[in-house]
């Protein structure tokens, strides 16, 4: 059931994922009619573009984020595309705020699903199954509506923005930005605790995006348990964590449900179930150390929620097949 990424593999990966999301930027700015606001989607795209074209020295990247460059550059990445791959990519970029986390700029997401659209053409991706996961997306994401902060998180306020982690061979994480040394379960922890860092162009996060929350811990490098990546994540932001667990369901929806015989479902969703309930222990761990308004506390609980969400929304998903 795990999804694996040979190392050999990986850089590619990671450089389709930036360009795709380049490439949703750049269209965005193209169709922006607010000349002020188009101004700054502009200058946010080059910031984006050099720093792909810093990841990447080596690979040719176009020096401007023309949309024609980038996607006859995109064509060019991969001869061929696994349905999976496409769908995983789709997700990324139909979930990721296109201007990363550090700027909040209004768009048009009928804009944004016109140039996935497009990156579809490449990857072999219908403009029909396209269609369904944004449809699935946005039922995900509806699932998470009751909070308040949430939903503007999920209207693209922010979103996780290329997070410096990166799936490997053999299991889910390693912590591309981790501090040097560390290695095994240190850098998946080191790397989860990096959540919100870097910019979705880089293609940091992306490749793990909701993957290593279906996958689960036990297939990383190093021991991590359930406990650890919970306090991990319940010190990061939900505001954060929350897209990756939209990323999770649609993920489980369109790839894992789509399989034959739904190879893997049961598993994936057990792994949420297990995080779920760690998430659980946490909450009541911090809870009975801390004031009951505690910004740690209230942050762990929405996380904690997030999960359970999910969990329901994954459980019925399941259900219904």
């Amino acid at each position: 059931m795990e999804f694996e990424l040979d190392k050999d593999e990986l850089e590619p990966y990671r450089l389709e994922l930036a360009i795709g999301s380049l490439f949703v930027a750049a269209n965005l700015v193209a169709e922006e009619k607010d000349t002020k606001r188009r101004t700054k989607m502009k200058t946010v795209t080059f910031e984006l573009l050099d720093r792909v074209r810093e990841e990447f020295a080596d690979k040719g990247v176009p020096a401007e984020p023309a949309r024609d460059a980038l996607l006859a550059f995109f064509r060019g990445l991969r001869p061929e595309w696994s349905r999976e791959d496409a769908v995983r990519c789709a997700v990324e970029w139909g979930v990721n705020a296109p201007f990363g986390h550090e700027y909040y700029l209004k768009f048009s997401d009928d804009d944004r699903w016109e140039a996935i659209t497009e990156l579809g053409a490449v990857t072999g991706l219908s403009g029909e199954e396209l269609r369904e996961i944004r449809k699935v997306k946005e039922d995900a994401e509806n699932a998470h509506k009751p909070s308040k902060a949430v939903r503007l998180i999920l209207a693209g306020a922010a979103g996780i923005a290329g997070v410096a982690l990166v799936v490997l061979s053999g299991g889910l994480l390693a912590a591309a930005l981790a501090p040097a040394g560390l290695t095994g379960g240190a850098a998946v922890l080191a790397g989860l605790a990096a959540l919100g860092g870097g910019a979705v162009a880089t293609g940091g996060m992306g490749v793990a995006g909701g993957i290593w929350i279906l996958a689960g811990l036990g297939a990383v490098g190093g021991a991590v348990s359930a406990t650890s990546a919970a306090q991990v994540l319940g010190a990061t932001s939900s505001a954060l964590v929350i897209p990756e667990l939209v990323k999770a369901q649609v993920l489980f929806d369109r790839i894992y449900l789509q399989r034959p015989g739904r190879e893997g479902a049961v598993d994936a969703l057990n792994n949420v179930v297990l995080l779920r309930d760690a998430m659980d222990d946490e909450v009541e761990r911090l809870e009975a150390r801390n004031e009951d308004d505690a910004p740690a506390v209230k942050n762990t609980a929405e996380v904690h929620k997030g999960f359970r969400r999910a969990v329901e929304w994954m459980t019925e998903r399941l259900g219904a097949e």
